[in-house]
């Protein structure tokens, strides 16, 4: 009996060649040929456009860098003028007297005769501590005083009885140098009790707390009854009829800033009526070691009827009496994000230079040092301006 063949399906008759068969192969070939081919176009494309772009960026580059050299700048000088010295000054007002005030002593607080926005008079009583036993402690030392000096007259009639009869040979010497330590022990002694005495009576002063100067109380105890300590601070008192103006002016300014020069300052209602005057006192010969600026007070009398506040920060200006030579120039030449450096043009060359100037109203600066009338100064410099940068001098 002859074996059969399966029956094959009639969609695998026409169905592609196995990957293994050389047809199959020849195509995967084929493909990866294909993605090699372009991948590698594709990347000599992308380096050829690198270039080009490279080149762009440096054309592009030398140009700039050949306009930023050609390009004219304008160069100006300063004008030689006079001017008035205007020195701003900030600071805080300050009462010219005020201060913590506590009794010397432990006690009981008896009495508060003053309340906070009283005005008190020099060596008016503020408060009072109960003063029974210091004032027990003073009659004690005041009648041994007395014990004392009665104690020193008997010794000294003694010492001059006793005296007679050593001089008349009645007595012997040894009994008058004896007459005489008596009487300086018993002087010895009443100087003690005085002394004690007057402790005595400093302890009851203690007891009262005066106000050591005129002026406005801000701060007083809670009340009377409670026990307090040596130098514990229940009241405040401050004078406000002047104040005193402590301020500071920038290190470049301190040489226009001398005592006596007048300030003046705006008033709470900041009218022009209100201005208030003052005068420069003192200015320190040290600078801020964080602000670079120098310390200076002035003294300002405080008008009733427009009274500034102790504690105001202020800013004001102060006036120099004589006039300074300076070079007026626009604000224009100063350096981009420098507070006080200019380019000054020199044999073509821009060349960065400091100078000391005070600003004006108008756009203008007053340099007073660091810049002569001869030399030309570059106006509005690019940030990107610096030290050694060719320039091609044009007129403003």
């Amino acid at each position: 009996m002859s074996q059969i063949d399966p029956i094959r399906p009639l969609h695998d008759v026409d169905a592609a060649p196995p990957p293994s068969s050389p047809t199959g192969r020849i195509a995967i070939a084929l493909l990866v040929l294909g993605l090699v081919g372009w991948t590698v176009v594709r990347v000599v494309e992308a380096k050829k456009e690198q270039a080009r772009l490279a080149v762009e960026r440096n054309a592009s580059a030398e140009q700039a860098k050949k306009e930023q050299i050609v390009k004219p700048t304008v160069l100006v000088s300063g004008e030689p003028t006079t001017w008035i010295p205007v020195v701003r000054i900030e600071g805080t007002l300050q009462a010219v007297e005020e201060a913590d005030l506590g009794f010397k002593v432990t006690g009981r607080l008896s009495s508060i005769r003053a309340k906070v926005g009283d005005y008190v008079r020099r060596g008016q009583t503020l408060a009072t501590l109960d003063a029974t036993e210091s004032a027990a402690s003073l009659a004690q030392a005041q009648a041994q005083v007395r014990a004392f000096d009665a104690q020193l007259k008997l010794a000294e009639d003694t010492q001059q009885r006793t005296a007679v009869l050593v001089r008349s040979g009645a007595g012997s010497a040894q009994s008058g140098q004896q007459a005489e330590g008596q009487r300086a022990l018993a002087a010895a002694q009443v100087d003690a009790a005085r002394a004690t005495a007057t402790l005595a009576q400093a302890s009851v002063g203690n007891s009262v707390l005066a106000a050591p100067f005129a002026g406005y109380v801000t701060k007083v105890p809670s009340g009377a009854g409670a026990v307090v300590g040596p130098n514990m601070a229940l009241f405040h008192v401050q004078n406000t009829t002047e104040l005193r103006l402590a301020g500071t002016v920038g290190e470049a300014d301190v040489g226009l800033v001398t005592p006596g020069l007048v300030i003046q300052l705006a008033g709470p209602d900041q009218r022009p009526e209100s201005r208030v005057e003052g005068k420069v006192t003192a200015v320190l010969g040290s600078v801020d070691s964080q602000t670079r600026r120098v310390p200076i007070e002035a003294r300002v009398p405080n008008d009733p009827k427009h009274p500034l506040l102790a504690g105001t920060y202020v800013r004001t200006e102060v006036v120099g009496k004589e006039p300074v030579r300076v070079l007026k120039l626009p604000t224009g030449v100063l350096r981009p994000g420098s507070q006080d450096e200019i380019l000054v043009a020199e044999g073509g060359r821009m060349h960065v230079r400091r100078i000391v100037f005070s600003p004006a109203e108008g756009g203008i600066i007053y340099v007073r040092s660091g810049l002569e009338p001869s030399e030309k100064v570059l106006l509005d410099p690019s940030p990107e301006a610096k030290d050694g940068d060719a320039v091609v001098v044009s007129r403003p």
